[in-house]
């Protein structure tokens, strides 16, 4: 199931980051390799008040824009 959610956080990119893998932990992810199978993947995609991209991470995410599985639910989510 692919879905997207639209937070509001004080929190700096980075942070948040470190959040949302906290969270995927508790729901059983294990990290490994890139791109394989996952209990679940939380990713920070798009920062709609950011005033410039951020690097580390990247946001926007420099592929999202080309991935109907994030720009779908994102839609969906505004």
């Amino acid at each position: 199931v692919n879905a997207a959610a639209l937070v509001e956080s004080a929190l700096a990119p980075r942070a948040l980051l470190e959040v949302l893998r906290a969270v995927e932990a508790r729901l059983g992810r294990v990290r490994g390799q890139r791109d394989g199978a996952r209990a679940v993947d939380l990713d920070l995609v798009f920062g709609l008040a950011l005033v410039a991209p951020i690097v580390d991470p990247d946001v926007p995410h420099p592929r999202a824009l080309a991935r109907d599985f994030v720009v779908l639910p994102a839609l969906q989510a505004l």
